[in-house]
């Protein structure tokens, strides 16, 4: 929940919604299988499944447009990804699929994951 009481949900529809006001409204639809939410400074960061990749919308911009921020690790596809993880500040998403031994191909990974600064983007 953020500092004005809304909510922003994730559905396996393809859809993101806003719950605010006991109202649920569709925000945009990302076109795939949204599994992970992360809302901050108006953008929208989701780890979808369908398209296997983690997108970023503007949640004001009326536009459909989706950008595509990362779609690998190190070369190969992600298998999923399912969740996203944010620094205590905010500014850096993990690469979800790497964090818990899923990541491309199904690969085990034991290091640091990496981060992407989510300042300078979408």
């Amino acid at each position: 929940i953020n500092e004005r009481e809304e909510i922003y949900l994730a559905s396996y529809d393809g859809y993101i919604y806003r719950y605010k006001d006991e109202n649920l409204i569709p925000l945009f639809e990302v076109g795939g299988q949204p599994n992970g939410l992360y809302v901050n400074n108006n953008i929208a960061y989701i780890a979808d499944f369908g398209h296997q990749c983690i997108l970023a919308k503007s949640i004001v911009d009326k536009s459909n447009t989706l950008s595509q921020l990362v779609k690998d690790f190190e070369g190969e596809p992600f298998i999923g990804p399912n969740s996203l993880v944010v620094n205590s500040t905010g500014s850096e998403l993990t690469r979800p699929a790497v964090l818990h031994g899923l990541g491309a191909a199904g690969r085990d990974v034991d290091r640091e994951p990496e981060r992407l600064d989510l300042r300078a983007r979408p």
